[in-house]
């Protein structure tokens, strides 16, 4: 399972379409995804701005694009990259999480739960 994290509008926009690119993927040649325990990093790093956000869950075996996990600034820690559009029907979970009191994300029961799924 890899994950694509959104912002709640950025999923009310999503979720009517059939496949959907990221906003930088124009620049990037890729969408960014994580693996589901590299998520709370990402979350802390790119999106403390935002008060709520969503993790889509997407099975790679039903994702129509190719996706590779890559290394691309050399620290020793792949992350999915998919070169591609992402068909809405790979999504198979859907996880909000919101930013704790303190202003940082942690694990939420859901997000415990998938890690505990993938054993990780």
């Amino acid at each position: 399972m890899i994950i694509y994290t959104a912002t709640p509008e950025e999923w009310e926009e999503i979720k009517y379409k059939e496949e959907f690119i990221s906003q930088d993927f124009d620049t990037e040649g890729f969408i960014h995804c994580s693996n589901p325990d590299q998520t709370i990093w990402v979350l802390n790093k790119h999106f403390k701005h935002q008060e709520k956000m969503i993790l889509l869950c997407i099975d790679p075996a039903v994702l129509k694009s190719k996706y590779i996990q890559e290394d691309l600034k050399g620290t020793g820690e792949k992350f999915p990259h998919v070169y591609g559009s992402i068909n809405v029907d790979s999504i198979i979970k859907i996880i909000e999480i919101a930013i704790g009191e303190n202003g940082i994300y942690f694990r939420n029961k859901q997000l415990t739960d998938l890690l505990n799924q993938n054993h990780i």
